[in-house]
């Protein structure tokens, strides 16, 4: 009976040890993604910040 439970055991932490390690490969590609965003995010508000002083400018 132990060694079936043991078997039992083991596959589930080899089950959840591929999980994890998936989990991890996703999580790892999916950063630079975000920060990709982010700092697109940033251009875009920079571009915006500037078409405004600019627009200040002209009115003076």
């Amino acid at each position: 009976m132990q060694i079936v439970l043991l078997v039992l055991a083991a596959g589930l932490c080899r089950s959840f040890a591929i999980y994890f390690v998936k989990a991890e490969t996703l999580i790892k590609l999916s950063i630079p993604a975000l920060h990709i965003i982010n700092a697109d995010d940033r251009a875009h508000h920079h571009d915006d910040h500037r078409r405004r002083v600019d627009h200040h400018v002209v009115h003076n």
